[in-house]
């Protein structure tokens, strides 16, 4: 209605910042990589959102930090975008389509992305050598599934030249007579006989193109949302996620109990961190200080109805009766 105000509680404004907020830069970020200061003041903008419901929040005002959030739900966090890494799953796509839609007319001109794109790209893909003419020698990953240039680092400094073809270079052996002359340490030896070994078995075939395969999907295709993904590897969550947001409760309530696993909940443990104003002791109970365990778990009323909800769960169990040998 016209002139209302709609206020919504701490799980709507997560709706709309994961649905809203985080969807707006979206056509910015395929095609320019973001400025840091402009990625800040977009994250301020919707963590300012998310924990006040206001434009503006201090430290106070947020709970859990931010890093935290952005993470997917099953590895711990709010599934709320990261901008970071959201923007470069999309500027990968310009250097898949490199490959996959050659016939397109910016192929071959400066494409929006950087050395980590770049990095991140040739590390997530595999290249099958058909003719060579458009894999990288040094930097794709077509030897055994590896980037020569990781097989042998000490050898890739001593190259001056380094984006030539692996047709180029496999030519009449040209990575050889770059080399010819500076290999002078064990180690560069080592690299040097340990290399070539491998590439005497590679046999190009002029009338096959090279085929490149995306690590992350099973179909082997490029998709954001699997480059998205990549970028979580090596992240974990140390409680079971499933428990919170599978539960048949109200949005806000799993937000509660989330916040609550973090031990973010303004008890008067944190307060006391905060340099706040708190209880020594529980106020409901006289107990000891009050913390998110204590609040949910150890208070005797919490004891009691947690009782009450096990005793409603089992009478709708059927009883296990004794067998008679």
């Amino acid at each position: 209605m016209q002139g209302q105000v709609v206020i919504f509680n701490r799980a709507g404004r997560l709706t709309l910042v994961t649905s809203v907020l985080s969807s707006i830069p979206t056509y910015h970020l395929t095609i320019f990589p973001i400025a840091v200061w402009a990625r800040k003041q977009i994250d301020k903008i919707r963590r300012s959102f998310f924990w006040k419901g206001d434009d503006r929040a201090n430290g106070g005002h947020c709970l859990v930090n931010w890093p935290t959030a952005c993470q997917p739900k099953d590895l711990g966090g709010l599934g709320v975008t990261d901008l970071a890494k959201f923007s470069r799953a999309l500027r990968l796509r310009w250097l898949w389509q490199e490959w996959t839609a050659d016939h397109k007319p910016w192929v071959g001109t400066a494409v929006p992305c950087n050395e980590t794109d770049r990095l991140f790209f040739n590390a997530s893909t595999v290249i099958h050598v058909g003719s060579g003419n458009k894999t990288s020698f040094w930097h794709h990953s077509w030897l055994d599934g590896e980037a020569p240039k990781n097989l042998a680092p000490h050898l890739f400094e001593l190259v001056r030249r380094k984006n030539k073809t692996v047709q180029q270079e496999l030519s009449q052996n040209a990575w050889i007579n770059t080399l010819r002359g500076k290999v002078s340490t064990a180690t560069q030896v080592q690299e040097f006989v340990s290399l070539w070994v491998r590439i005497q078995d590679v046999h190009l075939q002029p009338d096959v193109d090279d085929q490149i395969i995306w690590k992350w999907t099973d179909d082997g295709k490029y998709s954001t949302k699997s480059a998205y993904r990549a970028q979580f590897y090596g992240t974990f969550s140390t409680y079971k996620t499933e428990i919170i947001w599978r539960a048949r409760a109200e949005n806000k309530c799993k937000l509660f109990a989330w916040i609550l696993i973090q031990n973010k909940i303004l008890t008067a443990d944190n307060l006391a961190i905060r340099g706040w104003p708190h209880q020594d002791a529980c106020i409901l109970c006289n107990g000891p200080l009050e913390t998110g365990y204590h609040l949910c778990l150890d208070r005797p009323f919490a004891q009691a109805t947690w009782s009450k909800v096990i005793s409603w769960e089992n009478l709708g169990k059927p009883s296990k009766r004794t067998r008679i040998p």
